[in-house]
């Protein structure tokens, strides 16, 4: 019941959002090739680079974050460089979009409906550090 229930917000997620479906040359991930506000489809695709950490290797508000994250919803932890600075993006399916689930390195939650379009232009080295299970399951 799960799958199917995720299935049809997805569905709808991806008929609300459209996808972008761009080739790039360079690995390195930035906004301006992408449509982010459908992260999902960007990694299923490979868009967006993988590279999973251990959870003690995150500042301690995040393994907060991660530790008590309820099963029923999957997370996604995002690291960038923003404005010179590591950030997070904090994804998971029962999101609106990415804008709610942006934090500076030490655990400041930032406004993403103010700082989308900054964040779109200016942001670098999207990488996905951790799941706490993948969204497809």
């Amino acid at each position: 019941m799960k799958k199917k229930r995720f299935f049809y917000v997805c569905a709808l997620f991806l008929l609300m959002m459209g996808v972008a479906a761009c080739s790039k040359d360079s690995d390195e991930f930035t906004f301006q090739d992408y449509n982010l506000e459908n992260i999902e489809a960007l990694v299923e695709k490979g868009q967006i680079p993988t590279q999973f950490v251990s959870i003690n290797e995150f500042p301690n508000w995040l393994q907060d974050i991660i530790e008590t994250q309820p099963d029923f919803n999957p997370l996604w932890v995002f690291q960038f460089t923003w404005k010179g600075s590591t950030h997070y993006l904090l994804y998971n399916a029962m999101m609106n979009g990415p804008y709610q689930g942006f934090y500076t390195q030490d655990g400041q939650n930032l406004d993403g409906y103010k700082l989308w379009n900054d964040i779109k232009a200016n942001s670098s080295g999207w990488t996905l550090v951790y799941e706490t299970r993948p969204l497809d399951e």
